[in-house]
């Protein structure tokens, strides 16, 4: 198996784990709970996607009036975005109530906070950790 996979299925088990305990989620909640979330989680990563290939094309525009017309897509998606996370969160709370579905957002950042200083505290202790271009 590549690194990146393994390194992905790590984090995807530390996540789980987190949400688990952050939500409180009893196993039949997971049951229910982590297939509604993976689901929505695609769909934002396709709508993230979009917007990033709006993002570039905007970039490369050759007139201000393509420039216009792009960043007025862009909008829409974003407002589509919005739409979408409404939705999401609709989705969850059927499944663990609304005041829990409405700390999600809040426990991802959390999880990435947490993920992002564990892999600088470990580039501190002498892991130069993966080797990117800026």
């Amino acid at each position: 198996m590549h690194d990146r996979a393994i390194e992905g299925d790590q984090i995807q088990a530390l996540r789980i784990g987190f949400f688990v305990q952050e939500l409180e989620l009893t196993a039949e909640e997971s049951i229910e709970f982590w297939p509604a979330w993976n689901e929505l989680e695609e769909q934002m990563k396709g709508h993230r996607e979009l917007i990033r290939d709006l993002e570039r094309r905007i970039s490369g525009a050759s007139t201000d009036d393509e420039a216009r017309q792009l960043a007025a897509e862009m909008k829409a998606m974003k407002i589509q975005g919005l739409d979408l996370q409404d939705a999401g969160l609709e989705q969850m709370s059927e499944v663990i109530g609304y005041r829990r579905a409405a700390q999600i957002e809040q426990i991802e950042r959390a999880f990435r906070s947490r993920l992002l200083k564990k892999r600088m505290n470990g580039r501190n202790a002498g892991d130069p950790g993966p080797k990117r271009k800026f």
